[in-house]
């Protein structure tokens, strides 16, 4: 039955009317392991199963990898592109994963997939905002992980002032401290030449 376009489709359209029904969420499970995981990005409640999700995220990852080779002003890549919004935008949780596997593989490539995996990276957040959802503490969130530790007295302070939408003297000062008399890292300034800010 999974092996049928017909049925499949018949299977989505029942899993999009009854989310909760286990019988068709472990069919969709049985159709993203036979390998037709491009079909189901669809699904809503596939995003709720990581090994779903995972799947179809990253062969729509790929899909947009090899569009970007290509050019990202065309049509092909647009298309690749909405695609993976339409993944990854369904709900925070899909987004902070999403964020962090394309720092994790762009920062392990480097190069070219590095800087497709940021600009995909900032193009979902752009996204992920024009749908009313806030991903600047999300950032600032992914921010503090082991890899870039981002001072949190930092972080703390441009939250103040995001959220305000002012300058506030003690956040500047903070700031200021931080990059300019600390020995830290090029992190924290990289962090605050961030476009979120």
């Amino acid at each position: 039955m999974g092996e049928l376009l017909r049925w499949r489709t018949l299977l989505y359209e029942l899993m999009d009317q009854y989310p909760n029904c286990l019988m068709l969420n472990f069919a969709v499970k049985l159709i993203s392991d036979a390998g037709f995981q491009t079909e189901i990005s669809t699904v809503s409640s596939a995003a709720q199963q990581l090994d779903i999700f995972s799947r179809v995220l990253l062969t729509s990852i790929d899909t947009v990898l090899v569009e970007h080779r290509k050019g990202c002003l065309t049509a092909a890549y647009e298309k690749a592109f909405g695609e993976l919004a339409r993944v990854v935008c369904q709900a925070e949780h899909t987004y902070v994963y999403t964020i962090a596997l394309l720092k994790a593989v762009g920062s392990s490539q480097g190069g070219r997939i590095l800087a497709a995996c940021e600009q995909m990276a900032d193009s979902l957040r752009a996204e992920m905002e024009g749908r009313e959802h806030e991903t600047t503490a999300l950032r600032t969130a992914l921010a503090q992980t082991a890899d870039d530790q981002v001072a949190s007295h930092f972080t703390q302070a441009l939250l103040n002032m995001v959220s305000r939408g002012e300058l506030n003297p003690a956040d500047v000062t903070i700031i200021y401290d931080v990059t300019v008399h600390s020995s830290t890292t090029s992190t924290d300034i990289d962090y605050s030449r961030s476009n979120i800010y």
